[in-house]
């Protein structure tokens, strides 16, 4: 599965990479900010991870700018009620907070998208 993770924070991509490619089915590409996700996001990938609030272009915006292309998930350390509405009619799988990545990533993508791959066992 390719993954494209879009973080402005280098402590927080770097964390979700590290995260993520410890599982040999993900292919994870990370962008500092929505500009440059635009310019290499293709039809290979299948997985969108972004943060909300970003310098320049915001993680809603980029959500606008993909127009429902790609399953997303928007992580949030500070998401209003508003701005949680306005993802749902944007088409966001999930919203979640930088620390919900302490569960294994696997199962954290289990809840947004059960149809890409069998469950992963819960505990």
């Amino acid at each position: 599965m390719k993954i494209a993770i879009v973080e402005d924070d280098i402590n927080m991509r770097k964390s979700l990479e590290i995260a993520m490619s410890d599982y040999p089915s993900y292919e994870v590409h990370t962008f500092k900010n929505p500009k440059d996700a635009l310019k290499k996001l293709d039809d290979s990938f299948e997985l969108i991870v972004s943060d909300i609030n970003m310098p320049g272009m915001d993680g809603l915006e980029f959500v606008k700018t993909l127009g429902g292309k790609y399953e997303v998930i928007i992580i949030t350390g500070n998401a209003t009620l508003t701005r949680a509405i306005e993802s749902i009619q944007l088409g966001v799988k999930e919203r979640c907070s930088p620390d919900i990545f302490i569960m294994p990533p696997r199962a954290l993508l289990n809840l947004s998208l059960p149809s890409i791959w069998p469950p992963y066992p819960t505990i």
